[in-house]
């Protein structure tokens, strides 16, 4: 490609939509097309990170192959950010460098003329897309690597190698969507559909860009899409609001230029195009006004100032031939089927398969069963993100010996995989269950096939749940796929018990340390689109506030918690909710504690502990110790690189603990250092923690105060709000061993070095779930404590008592506003054994601890935390400390009278 140093610069466009489903994609594929097609060099760039599909739009002119492993933006940007490790700043030649985009732009296989047009993927789809995707700190790579600088360079070398460059941004509001609509673009393309949220969405956007943005210049088109115009009113009322909330825009142009521009670029739904990822550059008839074609044609003509029109006639037999390879022709009828697929798909093979048995097909799941399928059968694997890397081709053997070409699912939207022609694929993905059903019977040559009574209980996976409430899913989570088996089938095999106590629930138990949390994780993200309801609770925490929080959600509303979580408890056992929930109590050591709190009803219960006497009122499912596979898997994913040998011992120098092997290969890819430097770390305190003293050690060296917050959050619940962790009277107990922390962001940088080593992680949910918090593994803290003396852990926890009683909250504990951050310092205050200390602050947070759950109507944990604080002051309060234990004398006095009244149920 030439350099075009003769031609004049080229120009950015960003498509942008604040809501899915507009249309957006589809837009860029057209208007890219049409532009090649008037003899522009056209690149059409794939920036949606999360969701990719520009590719679908052109795969009948892309070389499939080297598709699914090329390059794109992602690969551009982490080699970027690998080549910045020593964080210094460089010449623009240098920036100039890594920014080049040509040795990922793939050429589409078609004659433009003068033109033509390439494609920049998402990136390489393999099994480290989503960990390289989850890895990206906007803040550090902007910062610390100077990402800014590299976004100017890749801006520049866009503008030099294209005429046009069209990017399709991810949606809503992101770090990823400013660099897309702020950074990079000259223009602006915001589209929309009708409905509010979509209207809201693009005028926020408009009004951005217009105040903080002034100084690029970036103009602005709004364009409106998938608009039903059989239904005239509601889309007539539409296009009043948002003409109303994006007034002046386009800008430049007079009040009747501007009604005509928004007549005219007004894309239409055509519900011939919801079947098929067709060009509608292709498939509609030019010059027909009212068609997709129309539509983005004048759409063309607004981003090109005029000069392109529209693009060249062609030949009709040969735009009809062009369209008819975007079209699938089926096979003849299978009977039977091979399933295969990837572990995190296993709810869609469930829908698969229920839909298949259902039409009358045979399927076989080797995977579930363990059964070798029937000669002849028929492969179908299900496609996505986890396989599509490692799917390679077939070879004619293999293809022999199934009974037709194999074929392929796709349940995400990822490259199309050259193991499978496109005539021989189907898209599942979707929010439409009809649409999938009918393209799943129509790859199986069974289309118009009527299915076996009524419609199957599986869930559509393509539709998320409604309410989802979970912490965020391990990326590199590995292994455990029997017991995740075993616990999607336990839940399952008790469905029809539901109503009797225990029915449905299953309780997950092992040891601290043993991953028990992870894989409860990793079920609620795996099996989401199972329910429409998952809701994750603290069991260490306030259960019943935890509870209370998911009432709004069922549409029930009570005056007080307690009211509020008997009310969702009954919600789900009366079936509001249309299908099927699940609610996660994590942590549930104490059955007694939350006994007259676990649910009922047509729904699952999943429990973790370490308490053996669940099995008692649960389903148990013991979870043991990682087999060896599972920790040199577990390795091999962290460091591609270790040798066999060395995964070996590194293994065995963590006895295979689960959070022990996940910090091993966390140290050994984050530092770099050879295996051999762990494995003669001194024996310490057993060989499962060994791994831990080596990077403590390392961490009080390195970054002191990081350490000692580690040390004081060790005395604490698991789980800490970050309104402790940034707290000032923290940071005054922090101060002694470094003076900076009084600044809240150098507060912050000591949170992103214990996340970064894996000693500590970030729970980022919303209020809903509590708020923002850090979580600390119970084990390591075992370890934290068990590391310093006697003397330095009574003065750690001394620390924490005044942390938490200067972070009590301002307003009275009869005050509803208080209630969740009182909720919060109670674990804490449990933890630290704060009842013993001798600071008045920290009985008066005791006293008002007692008063506050005594306000809320939970009397009977009122009642076990006055005992303790009676028993613990009549030995240690002085006679000038009388005042203090006179209130804990009347506080028991009236919870003992309203338990007596009111008795908790």
């Amino acid at each position: 490609m030439s350099s075009g140093t003769d031609r004049r610069r080229g120009e950015i466009v960003t498509f942008y939509s604040f809501k899915g489903g507009t249309g957006r994609t589809m837009a860029v594929a057209n208007v890219a097309w049409i532009l090649a097609s008037a003899g522009k060099r056209v690149l059409a760039a794939d920036w949606d990170l999360e969701s990719p599909g520009l590719h679908r739009f052109l795969h009948p002119f892309l070389d499939v192959a080297r598709l699914s492993t090329a390059g794109g933006v992602i690969d551009l940007i982490r080699e970027f950010e690998h080549a910045t490790e020593a964080g210094e700043p460089q010449d623009p030649a240098w920036y100039a460098h890594y920014a080049e985009v040509d040795r990922y732009a793939l050429p589409l296989k078609w004659s433009f003329g003068r033109g033509r047009l390439d494609l920049l993927s998402a990136g390489r789809q393999n099994r480290d897309y989503a960990t390289h995707l989850g890895d990206l700190d906007w803040e550090d790579f902007y910062e610390r690597r100077h990402g800014g600088r590299f976004f100017d360079a890749l801006r520049e070398d866009l503008r030099r190698r294209y005429d046009y460059v069209l990017i399709d941004s991810r949606t809503g509001l992101s770090e990823l969507a400013d660099i897309c609509t702020a950074h990079l673009p000259d223009t602006l393309v915001t589209c929309f559909t009708f409905a509010e949220q979509a209207i809201s969405g693009a005028s926020v956007l408009a009004r951005e860009i217009a105040s903080r943005h002034r100084n690029r210049a970036i103009r602005v088109l709004p364009a409106p899409m998938h608009i039903d115009r059989s239904q005239a009113a509601q889309a007539q009322a539409g296009r009043t609001v948002a003409m109303r909330r994006l007034a002046g825009l386009p800008a430049g142009l007079t009040e009747a230029q501007r009604r005509r521009y928004w007549a005219a670029v007004e894309v239409p739904y055509q519900p011939a195009y919801a079947f098929e990822e067709i060009l509608a550059a292709v498939a509609d008839p030019p010059g027909v006004p009212g068609t997709l074609l129309s539509a983005y044609t004048e759409l063309v003509r607004h981003i090109t100032n005029g000069e392109v029109t529209g693009p060249p006639m062609l030949n009709e037999s040969v735009r009809r031939r062009t369209a008819a390879r975007f079209v699938r022709t089926p096979d003849p009828a299978v009977s039977d089927i091979a399933l295969h697929y990837a572990a995190t798909d296993a709810v869609w093979a469930e829908w698969v398969t229920s839909i298949c048995r259902s039409a009358g097909l045979a399927v076989a799941d080797p995977a579930l069963d363990g059964i070798d399928p029937p000669p002849g059968a028929t492969r179908l694997t299900l496609v996505s993100a986890a396989n599509a890397a490692t799917l390679s081709r077939l070879t004619h053997d293999e293809r022999a010996q199934t009974g037709g070409p194999p074929l392929a699912a796709y349940v995400a939207d990822v490259a199309p995989v050259s193991a499978f022609d496109a005539a021989h694929s189907a898209r599942l993905w979707g929010d439409d269950v009809v649409a999938a059903t009918t393209y799943l019977l129509t790859l199986l040559g069974h289309a118009g096939t009527v299915l076996d009574g009524p419609q199957p209980p599986i869930r559509y996976p393509g539709r998320a749940p409604s309410i989802f409430s979970a912490p965020r899913r391990e990326p590199r989570f590995t292994g455990r796929g029997q017991e995740m088996r075993e616990l999607r089938d336990r839940l399952r095999d008790h469905e029809g018990a539901a109503l009797l106590p225990g029915g449905s629930r299953v309780a997950v138990l092992g040891m601290g340390g043993i991953g028990k949390t992870q894989i409860a994780i990793e079920y609620a993200h795996r099996y989401a689109a199972a329910y429409d309801l998952v809701w994750w609770i603290d069991a260490a925490g306030d259960v019943t506030a935890q509870l209370a929080a998911l009432a709004p959600h069922l549409a029930v509303k009570r005056p007080s918690p307690v009211a509020a979580a008997r009310a969702a408890l009954a919600a789900l056992e009366r079936g509001r909710m249309s299908g099927d929930w699940l609610i996660v109590f994590d942590g549930a050591d104490d059955f007694d504690a939350i006994a007259g709190l676990l649910p009922r009803g047509f729904g699952h219960t999943l429990v973790t502990s370490r308490d053996p006497a669940w099995a008692e009122h649960a389903e148990p499912l013991e979870i043991g110790l990682f087999d060896r596979a599972e920790s040199i898997a577990h390795l091999r994913h962290r460091l591609p690189t270790i040798r066999d040998s060395e995964a070996v011992q590194v293994a065995a120098s963590v006895a295979d603990l689960p959070v022990a092997v996940a910090a091993a290969g966390r140290w050994l890819a984050d530092t770099g250092r050879p295996a051999a430097e762990l494995l003669v770390e001194p024996e310490r305190i057993g060989s499962r923690l060994r791994w831990w003293n080596a990077s403590l050690d390392r961490l009080r060296t390195e970054a002191a105060a990081a350490y000692r917050l580690l040390e004081v959050c060790s005395v604490l619940g698991p789980e800490i709000g970050l309104s402790i962790v940034y707290s000032d009277a923290l940071a005054a107990a922090l101060a002694e061993v470094d003076p900076a922390v009084t600044d809240r962001w150098t507060r912050g940088k000591l949170v992103r070095t214990l996340t970064r080593l894996a000693l500590i992680q970030l729970d980022v949910r919303g209020p809903e779930a509590g708020g923002a918090k850090v979580v600390v593994h119970p084990v390591l803290q075992q370890v934290i404590r068990s590391r310093m003396t006697d003397t330095d852990l009574a003065l750690t926890r001394h620390h924490a008592h005044v942390v938490l009683a200067a972070t009590r909250p301002p307003a009275d504990e009869d005050d509803p506003r208080g209630w969740g951050a009182y909720a919060e310092l109670g674990p804490h205050l449990d933890a630290s054994g704060a009842a013993g200390c001798t600071d008045p602050a920290v009985r008066q947070l005791l006293l008002h601890r007692l008063r506050h759950l005594r306000q809320r109507g939970q009397y009977a944990e009122g009642r076990r935390l006055g005992r303790s604080l009676e028993q613990t002051w009549s030995e240690r309060l002085t006679v000038a400390e009388e005042p203090d234990a006179a209130e804990l004398r009347r506080q028991l006095a009236y919870l003992k009278f309203q338990v007596a009244s009111f008795p908790e149920s």
